[in-house]
């Protein structure tokens, strides 16, 4: 039965992730419209450029510390889990 659903499965996570591309694509497209082709143009692109890579990156590099220190306290996390849990 799941064998089936498989390929439905699939084509449903492609749908969702070529939305999210289009919403992403359409949200970067706004932040360039009307840009002039001058000094202080360049510089706005530039500047929303960096705002969209250092937001992705520092919010990946976040999540995974977030994961890195649970793994690595363990105990302590099992410790407040079973004494509020």
């Amino acid at each position: 039965m799941l064998k089936n659903n498989r390929p439905q499965r699939m084509c449903t996570t492609t749908t969702v992730i070529i939305t999210c591309l289009k919403f992403l694509g359409f949200v970067v497209g706004i932040c360039f419209f009307q840009v002039k082709y001058n000094q202080n143009g360049i510089q706005n692109v530039y500047g929303v450029l960096f705002f969209l890579v250092t937001t992705t990156t520092f919010s990946n590099i976040a999540s995974v510390q977030f994961v890195s220190m649970i793994v690595l306290e363990q105990e302590l996390v099992n410790q407040v889990s079973f004494k509020f849990g």
